[in-house]
């Protein structure tokens, strides 16, 4: 089975004191995700940048590696 992989953003705001999760991006590779980050960043609290392996055909998530985050996120994202 051929591997795959997909670099994705996961913005979070506060709102009533509680950071809440928005819809996460998925972007065609690394680069591209930390750029549609940048432009994120002055309307989100904080951002959350992973990278998916999967299957070709996306079914299968084998494993999730963190890239970064920025700002205000969740601690258990961190």
């Amino acid at each position: 089975m051929k591997k795959d992989h997909r670099y994705c953003v996961a913005p979070f705001r506060r709102q009533k004191g509680q950071l809440e999760p928005r819809d996460i991006v998925e972007c065609d590779d690394e680069a591209a995700a930390f750029k549609r980050g940048r432009s994120m960043m002055p309307r989100v609290d904080g951002l959350v940048f992973f990278k998916i392996e999967c299957a070709e055909d996306g079914d299968v998530w084998s494993e999730v590696e963190l890239l970064a985050t920025v700002g205000d996120v969740p601690s258990e994202a961190a």
